[in-house]
């Protein structure tokens, strides 16, 4: 049995940074993977960022209903659709906020070997958490999608303005491009 880490809370500088890409693939990744997961797993939670531990690197772990997912530096390529989510966080707990989220997208990440995978995700729960932890990643909160912090608030964010799933990824809509499973490996 692994160490659970602990956990950064909002509004820590780490978490409102944007990471650096995982270059190496040792022990150490693999050793902080699978704390990630032992700390999401007993925490509860579906998902988690190297940088809600402290650790700047571009890694997040989640969960589905039956597996646990690796995503070594994650880029989401494409979205689609849109959707209210409601969400939580392990990094401002009790602090639950309505986001935009997209209901299909296109992800390319790595795996513990450095290998690459691309797969196209349209279980919106699924897309939610990937969209949730990718955000993390570049220094978004849920809590940046709100107008005060707390309460259960709309997705205008605190920081100026509407954003878009497109404008918070820099992405066009892709249409019905995306497949109609669950999840489609390419």
């Amino acid at each position: 049995m692994y160490n659970v880490l602990e956990v950064v809370r909002f509004p820590d500088p780490v978490l409102i940074t944007p990471v650096k890409k995982v270059v190496e693939f040792n022990g150490y990744v693999v050793n902080l993977i699978t704390q990630m997961i032992e700390t999401m797993n007993r925490l509860d939670g579906v998902g988690l960022a190297a940088n809600q531990v402290g650790i700047p690197l571009a890694i997040f772990v989640m969960k589905d209903r039956k597996d646990n997912w690796i995503c070594i530096n994650p880029t989401i390529k494409s979205t689609f659709g849109n959707t209210l989510s409601l969400e939580g966080c392990l990094s401002s707990p009790g602090k639950p906020a309505m986001v935009r989220r997209p209901t299909k997208l296109e992800l390319t990440y790595q795996d513990v070997l450095g290998e690459f995978h691309e797969v196209y995700v349209t279980d919106k729960h699924l897309v939610s958490i990937i969209s949730h932890e990718m955000d993390h990643l570049n220094g978004i909160s849920i809590l940046d999608y709100c107008k005060h912090k707390h309460c259960m608030c709309n997705f205008t964010k605190h920081r100026g303005g509407n954003i878009s799933i497109e404008q918070a990824y820099g992405l066009k809509d892709l249409g019905n491009k995306l497949g109609t499973g669950d999840l489609i490996r390419k």
